[in-house]
């Protein structure tokens, strides 16, 4: 991976620095530490490029606590019931015509429950284990068949578990991501997985058919069903070597800008407080023997889509706020939408250069596994021509259990603490003007300079409505607008839970189910409509049509031939 020895060094140097309180307070499993200190090819595998070294340290101490709270060195055949064996619905076999490993998923044999979700994440981390042990920096292909798939068969968590694997938990081991024969009904749930990618991940992700599959994978090394000669009864599902644990065995050979906190939900402002902390200083020297990037640049990257994606929150918009003048005077706004892809809570806090001129609803809180929260930003009167001057800050930090505390705040390491900042642009381009607002009569009239459609209320639901009929009513499903106007749309109240992605699948899919109804009873009716006419000519005749319908069946009662039942 061309990885030097300095870089490795630096990792592990910040690693036990950043992290000392959890190494001490049992956090990680013994072996890892141990292997990390002590292998250099497993210390490789957490570094993404020589630019993203401080992200590196963060990603061991995401893998290293997944693997404790799992229990991966421990994880054997014998772990797991015969049923998941008997499966047969993840197991590795075979190579692609560039020579990586395939890890297949069978998704036909998968089926939600939430009583075996925990196992069947053990047994997919059991597989990736087993060849990441083999051989850690040569890179797996995980393949999804998705035929003869249906929507019994989506798991959007076990999903958002294997992308999380490869995003976190073996960050540098996944070289391609291969979905094949993907049915159009999953379509909509593919537009909300988009979401929780960042541009590098998508990239690693190909769709493929029975007619193209074959560049990817070798006809002597694909089943049958995909045109291939390989046969999937003789696959063995069980490794080879028998159930002990061998092969989990321990090896070891510019300028500061200052956040304050922003306005509350009265719309009062806290007392400004400087985001520093009394190792501020030691970060910095630390920052300055490592390779030059910013903090943004250690955490994640500004996807081209339009969404940041951190180390513990994605972020929407990526970059800047956009504040919409109004006409009417009423109070411009923007929101920040945060989405949580991982597996535990998340705290999440809002800070801006300047929180007299702003009110933010709410500034902290705490974002569940799998949702996404919005925060609404509020520009006050008289302010519009000063935006470009303030910025703002979100920050977030992993929480334990089911309350939080404001107070962690200030006695949280900073370096635990991920930060994203944002600047603000004041625009004048309204091209829909809707008068119903979240709240007291604010406009919610906001054309975004991005170019994104941010109307709220009944005018929105209208377009999406209208352009979901359009498309009903040419035969096509825009399964795109469905989900994107879902995962986007502004609720009358800004307090008002927005729906998670799992919700905006199901209502996408109880939409499609509505319109084949609609189809399917309309073209019903015209059959039996047919029918009748039909009928009623042939068995009526001169009797009926010469009566009602002289034109065009006058020649009824001329004809010798008059049609009689």
């Amino acid at each position: 991976m061309g990885v030097s020895d300095a870089e490795i060094k630096y990792v592990r140097e910040n690693f036990e620095k950043k992290y000392a309180d959890k190494i001490s307070s049992d956090t990680y499993d013994e072996r890892d530490l141990r292997r990390l200190r002590t292998d250099n090819v497993y210390a490789t595998t957490f570094i993404r490029g020589p630019d993203r070294l401080d992200e590196g340290v963060d990603l061991v101490h995401e893998s290293l606590r997944f693997r404790k709270e799992y229990g991966v060195n421990d994880l054997t055949e014998d772990s797991f019931d015969q049923w998941v064996w008997d499966k047969r619905a993840l197991f590795l076999h075979n190579r692609t015509n560039t020579g990586h490993k395939i890890l297949y998923v069978r998704v036909k044999e998968h089926k939600k429950d939430a009583s075996k979700i925990l196992e069947v994440k053990k047994f997919f981390i059991f597989w990736l284990e087993m060849s990441f042990r083999a051989d850690p920096l040569e890179k797996v292909v995980t393949f999804f068949d998705m035929s003869e798939a249906g929507l019994s068969n989506l798991d959007m968590e076990f999903i958002r578990f294997i992308l999380t694997c490869f995003k976190l938990y073996y960050p540098t081991f996944l070289e391609k991501l291969l979905i094949y024969e993907m049915p159009w009904i999953f379509n909509a749930a593919w537009r909300v997985i988009k979401t929780w990618l960042s541009q590098e991940a998508l990239a690693r992700i190909k769709f493929a058919t029975k007619s193209d599959i074959q560049s990817y994978i070798d006809k002597d090394q694909l089943f049958e069903h995909m045109g291939g000669t390989a046969k999937l009864d003789e696959v063995e599902y069980r490794p080879t070597g028998g159930g002990d644990s061998a092969m989990f065995s321990d090896t070891s050979d510019g300028r500061r800008v200052t956040f304050s906190d922003s306005s509350d939900v009265d719309g009062s402002a806290h007392t400004p407080t400087l985001a520093t902390s009394p190792n501020a200083n030691n970060n910095a020297s630390h920052r300055v023997t490592s390779p030059k990037s910013s903090r943004r640049d250690r955490n994640a990257s500004a996807s081209e889509s339009g969404h940041f994606t951190g180390r513990l929150l994605t972020i929407s918009p990526a970059d800047e706020l956009t504040f919409v003048a109004d006409e009417s005077g009423k109070e411009p706004y923007d929101v920040i939408t945060l989405t949580n892809t991982l597996m535990h809570p998340i705290a999440f806090k809002v800070k801006t250069t300047a929180p007299e001129k702003y009110r933010v609803r709410p500034s902290t809180g705490v974002v569940k596994p799998g949702e996404a929260f919005e925060v609404y930003v509020y520009l006050l009167p008289g302010y519009m021509n000063t935006v470009e001057r303030d910025k703002f800050l979100v920050m977030a930090m992993e929480v334990t259990g089911d309350t939080y505390d404001v107070s962690l705040w200030k006695t949280a390491p900073k370096d635990s603490i991920m930060e994203h900042r944002m600047r603000c642009v004041a625009s004048n381009n309204v091209d829909f003007n809707v008068n119903l607002a979240p709240e007291g009569g604010m406009s919610r009239t906001h054309a975004s300079a991005r170019g994104g459609y941010k109307g709220g209320g009944i005018g929105q639901q209208a377009a999406m409505a209208a352009s979901q009929a359009k498309s009903f009513l040419m035969g096509k499903l825009d399964t795109q607008n469905v989900a994107v106007s879902y995962s986007r749309q502004q609720l009358h109240h800004p307090f008002k839970r927005p729906m998670s992605p799992m919700e905006m699948l199901i209502e996408s899919n109880n939409q499609l189910r509505r319109r084949m109804g609609y189809l399917i009873i309309s073209h019903v009716v015209f059959f039996i409509l047919t029918l009748l006419f039909f009928g009623a000519f042939f068995c009526l005749g001169e009797d009926l049509f010469s009566s009602y319908l002289y034109f065009p069946f006058g020649y009824c009662v001329s004809n010798s031939w008059s049609r009689r039942c």
